[in-house]
């Protein structure tokens, strides 16, 4: 796991990626990065304040055209419980085929998840606020 507040120029890009910070600004930078660096593939952006069950289990499912693919989680925190158990299987068998990235803002609602996530090696990004 890596644990920066920098840009990710000089990281190679793992398959799963956390930005986990309330710092909105940061935040975005990291994710335009990432963008930026995998401008190739196709992207799909979810937003857990808005999702129904089974759509991540959905996004992360295999590409039927074996294409490699940005998928990118927006506030975890606010991900329903009953949702948790979709993103936990594409965590015990990621597809190397997909580059996830999800993004966490924050505070301790949803901490299982994320502490999951930690654990199964992404590169992590922090996006606190700047002290000075």
């Amino acid at each position: 796991m890596v644990a920066a507040s920098h840009p990710i120029d000089s990281l190679a890009m793992a398959e799963l990626v956390l930005i986990h910070g309330c710092e909105y600004v940061i935040t975005e930078r990291i994710l335009r990065e990432i963008v930026e660096r995998l401008k190739d593939l196709d992207r799909t952006t979810l937003d857990c304040s808005e999702i129904e069950v089974g759509a991540i289990a959905e996004n992360f499912a295999p590409s039927l055209f074996s294409e490699k693919r940005l998928i990118v989680i927006k506030n975890l925190q606010e991900l329903d419980s009953e949702l948790h158990p979709e993103v936990d299987r594409y965590l015990a068998d990621p597809d190397p085929m997909n580059v996830g990235v999800f993004i966490h803002r924050g505070g301790v609602k949803g901490k299982g998840l994320l502490d999951r996530i930690k654990k199964a090696k992404a590169d992590v990004h922090l996006a606190e606020p700047l002290k000075k």
